[in-house]
């Protein structure tokens, strides 16, 4: 065994590591900040968000955080033996759809600044530089192939 029996889930599979995982809060952000404040629980704490997102909603910018959410509802949610044949293809897919969503993202800014719409500013940069630091940790690290390939064995019906 290459990593240590704290590493697995119960169903015998990697489980997602920390940095994994905020890649793939990052991976849909958009979504995630658009829908945080209208959250029972947060009140009117996050009400600085509601007003910007009344202000700049971008509908591409949710579009390209989908590949993200569908990669992180399989990971956190239907990684077990149940699941069917879909979350099996969107797991083993994960790194290219996470790569999908921060590149569409990336264009998508890139095609905001060169029609003047958007300025590079410091929460810009930092959203370039983070979304570079996720592709060079999925495509470099050696834990996230490995995470993505591993998925537990479908329950066999007794028949």
């Amino acid at each position: 065994m290459q990593y240590n029996p704290d590493d697995y889930n119960d169903h015998q599979v990697l489980k997602i590591p920390l940095l994994l995982g905020l890649v793939l809060v990052f991976a849909f952000k958009h979504l995630l900040l658009f829908l945080l404040p209208y959250l029972p629980t947060m009140g009117d704490s996050l009400a600085f968000l509601k007003s910007a997102n009344a202000t700049r909603p971008h509908l591409l910018l949710f579009l390209s955080s989908l590949p993200g959410v569908l990669v992180a509802a399989v990971g956190f949610t239907r990684r077990t033996p149940e699941a069917g044949p879909a979350p099996r293809w969107i797991w083993r897919r994960g790194r290219l759809l996470l790569s999908a969503a921060i590149l569409a993202e990336f264009a998508f800014f890139g095609f905001q600044i060169q029609h003047s719409a958007r300025e590079i500013d410091g929460p810009l940069l930092t959203l370039l530089y983070l979304g570079i630091i996720s592709l060079v940790y999925l495509w470099t690290s050696p834990k996230p192939p490995r995470v993505f390939r591993e998925f537990p064995p479908a329950n066999r019906k007794a028949g």
